[in-house]
């Protein structure tokens, strides 16, 4: 026995430093994260109008996130084509990046409301209560206190002015700030109040605003008298303001592909994010319609001329 392990003791070696080799790749953790295809989730679940011809047929699309990932794992991620990976930010923590999503929701929720509303031509009872505090780094203000004020302008001079009236958790309070505080806070995401009771919003473990265009969308056909949608699986991705203008993403290559593992009809893209559409297309098999928007309009006008 003596004498094996000591003819073989090289090709031991070799063996013990390639089986510690894996246990690191696939087991130590590294600071970053990877991003593949997630569901497709039906707009009815988040919100919806009291409607008798509301649709089913709107889809918003997500995709799923590996925090801290191993060696092996970036490997095989950054491989696939529909995955990838990033270091991960040292800017702010996990908790506070969570925060900022559920902002980001909360406040797509309204402005896709008022979107739908204005394009239908539908009169809506809603109000600018204040911008959310969307990065802060004092511990003044947390995020996801609210600024107070009519509109963002009016936020951000509120803000300069010193003495600050905020809402937190539901409570309203002052807030004294001095020049070094301003230069640690960051104000985005309006807070807003609607008063109409045909509307009605669910809760959702949901983070991000890329779902607000397909929400608003989607409201906009059941506001109308048409059924835009029909038979149709339409799912998309963008932000939306209160004009309906629809803004860029992130990832919008891995929702692509999430779209068409779940088999939609119809994907919108921002027209922003076209060139990486693009690049998303080249490596997909599929007969899923892709189209580029600006707006909500752009949206509804190729609908409507649909057969």
């Amino acid at each position: 026995m003596i004498n094996i392990l000591k003819k073989f003791k090289f090709l031991f070696i070799i063996l013990g430093l390639l089986l510690i080799f894996i246990i690191c790749i696939t087991t130590i953790k590294i600071d970053y994260v990877a991003y593949i295809p997630g569901n497709v989730d039906n707009v009815n679940d988040v919100i919806e109008i009291d409607t008798p011809d509301k649709s089913n047929n709107y889809y918003s699309t997500s995709v799923s996130y590996l925090n801290s990932i191993t060696p092996f794992q970036k490997f095989v991620f950054d491989y696939l084509e529909d995955s990838k990976t990033y270091k991960k930010s040292k800017t702010i923590t996990n908790k506070e990046d969570s925060l900022r999503g559920i902002i980001e929701h909360n406040s797509a929720i309204y402005q896709s409301i008022i979107a739908a509303y204005n394009e239908a031509g539908v009169d809506l009872d809603y109000k600018y209560l204040g911008t959310y505090v969307y990065y802060s780094k004092t511990d003044k203000l947390n995020i996801g206190d609210v600024i107070l004020g009519s509109s963002y302008e009016e936020c951000v001079n509120n803000l300069n002015n010193g003495v600050v009236e905020i809402l937190r958790s539901n409570e309203k309070m002052s807030v004294t700030l001095t020049s070094d505080d301003l230069k640690l806070i960051n104000l985005e995401y309006g807070y807003y109040e609607i008063n109409n009771d045909k509307i009605k919003v669910y809760a959702s473990n949901n983070e991000g605003p890329s779902a607000g265009f397909m929400q608003a969308l989607k409201l906009y056909d059941d506001l109308v008298e048409e059924n835009l949608a029909r038979d149709y699986k339409i799912a998309g991705t963008g932000t939306i303001d209160e004009d309906g203008n629809v803004g860029a993403i992130g990832c919008v290559d891995i929702k692509l592909f999430t779209a068409m593992y779940n088999n939609c009809d119809i994907f919108f893209v921002p027209k922003e994010n076209k060139e990486e559409a693009e690049e998303a297309r080249k490596k997909m098999s599929t007969n899923m319609v892709i189209f580029y928007v600006d707006n909500i309009n752009d949206a509804i006008m190729y609908l409507r001329a649909l057969e």
